[in-house]
């Protein structure tokens, strides 16, 4: 309990309640966001439970179970997140009065917190199950059942409440961010707050690594048994089609979670070396420029902007020793939210199903896969040797079965016997 001259940790250094304003509450957004977002993840958990039903490949049975905890946990942030922040907006409340015991926003910030580290902890576990469904086939089909798979679920979803948790138990702390529609870590110089937003970043930066590293060897695994002498032992287009599906998961989070990762990171060493107070400046613009990007190639875009964004804000907080731009907070968690609304759309696009009515001419089976590669592999090799010329000619001995062909001489008939 509070009194009424001690302002509540959550409220602490704010001026509450917060001035509406028409730039930055944008009620419209939000709500059309949380309901594309919601819709997404419906269709594809409907998608996800034909699949499961129809499917008769162990490996695959299991990849969609991942698949459809993902969903879940997309469409359950949306819910909760986007209940309180339109309410906000509707109800234009003063929290301080509302909830004095900051027990919303605790909740909020637990909220932003567990359903931000559960996909990237899902993507990485998906990416382990994968790596060793491809690389070791034997013993993952005996040692995975649906118990493990759901077990391991389970407990990922445990790791990211904890670390949820944790604020409650005096490790960091959750605050009130700009417009005072949300709450969100409590980035200031204190020992607690700093690391746990350390925290954070480390944990979700360890899960897009974990996932780029077992993700590539896993397709480059993959490509080999294709071409290979192997690729007749059995059908692996499930796992074609899993490894496309798991490669756009990890390339949507890795674009949408990177930029507020590091940002969390940045402050921590600019804390570590200027000993700066510091604030969620950059966050939120980091999610408005997913708002303000085309479709047409907008990741490349947006990495190029945040990466120059990145060393303005470092370059102005170190020189000019000026706090962040607290609107910017809001802009970066918008950014990283866009991971739930395009994961679903992965799962509903890009099967193969899907695939054979866009372009049904086309052959998406496994032998079209080796062919495209046996002739991408020919055009190099040709190209190769035109370019390198003679000196490429000279270098290779010739075959050895042209060498072995002796000429055959003409066969005479034989006289015809008395």
């Amino acid at each position: 309990m509070t009194d009424s001259n001690h302002t509540p940790s959550c409220y602490a250094n704010t001026s509450t309640p917060y001035r509406y304003s028409p730039g930055i509450n944008k009620v419209d957004y939000s709500a059309a966001f949380s309901t594309l977002g919601l819709i997404s993840n419906l269709i594809a958990f409907i998608v996800l439970i034909r699949s499961f039903n129809q499917t008769k490949s162990h490996s695959r049975s299991f990849f969609l179970i991942f698949l459809g905890g993902l969903v879940i946990t997309d469409f359950m942030g949306l819910l909760v997140t986007g209940s309180f922040v339109i309410s906000f907006y509707v109800t234009r409340v003063d929290w301080t009065k509302s909830d004095p015991g900051c027990h919303f926003c605790n909740f909020m910030g637990m909220s932003m917190v567990f359903y931000g580290l559960s996909p990237l902890l899902l993507g990485a576990t998906m990416a382990t199950q994968r790596f060793i469904g491809i690389n070791h086939p034997f013993a993952s089909s005996s040692k995975m059942t649906k118990t493990r798979t759901i077990s391991m679920m389970l407990m990922v979803w445990f790791v990211a409440g904890s670390i949820s948790l944790l604020p409650l138990a005096g490790f960091g702390s959750y605050h009130i961010q700009t417009p005072g529609s949300w709450c969100f870590l409590n980035m200031t110089s204190k020992t607690s707050d700093w690391g746990f937003a350390l925290l954070f970043s480390l944990v979700g930066l360890i899960s897009i690594a974990t996932s780029i590293l077992l993700n590539t060897v896993s397709v480059v695994t993959l490509f080999k048994v294709y071409c290979g002498a192997e690729r007749r032992q059995r059908n692996r287009d499930y796992e074609a089609e899993m490894m496309l599906q798991l490669i756009l998961i990890m390339t949507i989070a890795t674009v949408c979670w990177c930029p507020l990762l590091n940002h969390l990171l940045c402050i921590y060493i600019l804390m570590c070396s200027l000993t700066l107070p510091a604030s969620g400046g950059m966050l939120l613009f980091f999610i408005r420029i997913a708002t303000w990007n085309q479709i047409l190639d907008p990741w490349i875009y947006i990495m190029i902007k945040v990466c120059k964004l990145r060393r303005v804000f470092i370059a102005q907080t170190a020189f000019a020793r000026t706090g962040f731009e607290v609107k910017y907070l809001l802009l970066c968690i918008r950014f990283a939210t866009w991971n739930q609304i395009l994961d679903p759309w992965v799962y509903i696009l890009f099967r193969r199903s899907v695939l054979r009515r866009v372009n049904p001419h086309a052959d998406w089976s496994r032998t079209s896969i080796i062919s495209s590669s046996s002739s991408i592999r020919d055009n190099v090799h040709r190209f190769t040797r035109c370019t390198l010329g003679p000196n490429l000619r000279s270098d290779v001995p010739e075959d050895p079965e042209k060498l072995n062909v002796m000429p055959s001489s003409p066969i005479t008939p034989s006289s015809p016997s008395p």
